[in-house]
């Protein structure tokens, strides 16, 4: 909660207009815009040519270049403001009926309350009336919100590790039931077919035991019928009358097969669905993950050791961190490829990558591997010979190589950590 301040800055809001974003205080305009903007709308201005701004930016470099873009009123400034009221009219209308702190301060706890920090937050920088005081406050409160991602991070990281292990789980057991399901239904379609087949022998039996009922019927009208023939004609009653309950109790059993076969059906169709949706839940996890990963990444830093390094502070100095060192990477996951680049780069080192023999050639590796310092291989996205492939090669040239149990950013942060220095 922000304290109350004992002076209450009332200024009729006729007199002033809200403040314009260029007129916000410099060091604020950065979480201005941060809390503001989602980054999918960062991409959308991307491709107005008003803002001058490359799409194939990343996310930090287009935040960057907005924010310096809003510091002199111009057409992108005006512009950027103009996107801002739209969004947040509700919010500014809110706030325009009030002009004093006190009642800033309360609506501020009110919509914090609720998570309408956005709004709020854009409604209150602008305002005609807040306080200098007031506004570095709540400046205060929505910048240490951005500290607790980190801790937010590692508990949703523990939770999206059961849900991938639960949706796992969950689909071994429906690949099993419908598998078993499967079967089932071929059984049933089989037993009805019989059952059908039965069905017309039935009906071709009937019909020939009432043409030749017919026909005896006739002739006992027509002479005296010997006890011979009398008697073949009770069995053969008999006959149609043991047929006729077989017919019925498989009449009843194929009515139940057909049954079951409709309720297997409906439950193979709801398993599916259900396998549908999980797998559209593993990959929305997958992509969270992922970009909560680089997120927490990208602020990590691997250690150096450049304060004992004699090349510091000089003109032959290559870089931070990495010094300079060219980092082969071997295998992992195509989409993660720039996320490698990025990290290797952005802290000093040089970076190379080889698919283990997907589309580059297998032979290009022994070049390669001479040509780097430092050697990663993440072992879940590298087939089992291109990894002992490059261990070979690397024990052959003494080149220092790292093992990672998975193809992930922290992955490569810790290989990193063993081998780059």
């Amino acid at each position: 909660m922000i304290k109350e301040t004992k002076m209450v800055n009332k200024v009729p809001l006729q007199s002033q207009q809200r403040k314009k974003i260029w007129s916000i205080h410099d060091g604020w305009v950065c979480s201005v815009l941060g809390v503001c903007f989602r980054r999918s709308e960062l991409r959308k201005m991307a491709r107005k040519k008003l803002f001058g701004l490359d799409p194939e930016y990343s996310d930090y470099l287009l935040h960057s270049a907005l924010v310096n873009q809003v510091g002199s009123r111009t057409p992108a400034s005006r512009a950027l403001h103009k996107m801002l009221d739209r969004k947040y009219r509700v919010s500014i209308n809110r706030y325009a009926r009030v002009n004093d702190d006190l009642a800033i301060q309360e609506l501020w706890e009110e919509d914090l309350r609720h998570g309408n920090v956005p709004g709020a937050y854009w409604a209150i920088m602008t305002h005609p009336a807040v306080s200098e005081q007031l506004a570095g406050e709540i400046y205060g409160q929505v910048h240490m919100m951005g500290h607790d991602i980190h801790g937010e991070y590692r508990r949703d990281n523990k939770m999206f590790a059961a849900l991938r292990e639960k949706v796992s789980i969950l689909e071994e057991v429906i690949g099993h039931e419908r598998q078993q399901h499967i079967k089932e239904k071929k059984s049933l379609e089989r037993e009805v077919a019989d059952l059908s087949a039965i069905e017309q022998q039935y009906i071709a039996l009937k019909a020939e035991i009432t043409r030749l009922k017919a026909m005896v019927d006739r002739d006992i009208s027509a002479a005296t019928v010997p006890d011979s023939f009398k008697r073949m004609l009770d069995d053969l009653r008999q006959q149609n009358a043991s047929l006729c309950g077989r017919v019925d109790e498989l009449t009843t059993a194929l009515e139940d097969r057909e049954d079951m076969l409709k309720l297997a059906q409906h439950t193979v169709k709801n398993l599916e669905k259900i396998q549908e949706q999980l797998k559209s839940e593993n990959e929305e996890l997958r992509q969270e993950i992922i970009s909560l990963e680089t997120t927490l990444i990208l602020k990590m830093s691997i250690p150096c050791d450049c304060a004992t390094c004699e090349d510091q502070d000089t003109d032959r100095c290559p870089g931070p961190d990495l010094c300079g060192k060219t980092v082969l990477y071997v295998g992992g996951r195509q989409n993660l490829v720039p996320m490698y680049k990025r990290l290797i780069e952005k802290h000093g080192g040089r970076f190379l990558h080889h698919d283990g023999g997907v589309e580059i050639a297998r032979a290009k590796l022994p070049k390669m591997v001479t040509s780097a310092d430092v050697v990663v291989c993440p072992v879940d996205c590298v087939s089992h010979d291109a990894c002992n492939c490059v261990k070979k090669i690397c024990k052959r040239y003494r080149k220092p190589f790292a093992m990672m149990r998975s193809s992930g950013l922290s992955s490569l942060v810790q290989g990193l950590c063993r081998v780059a220095h």
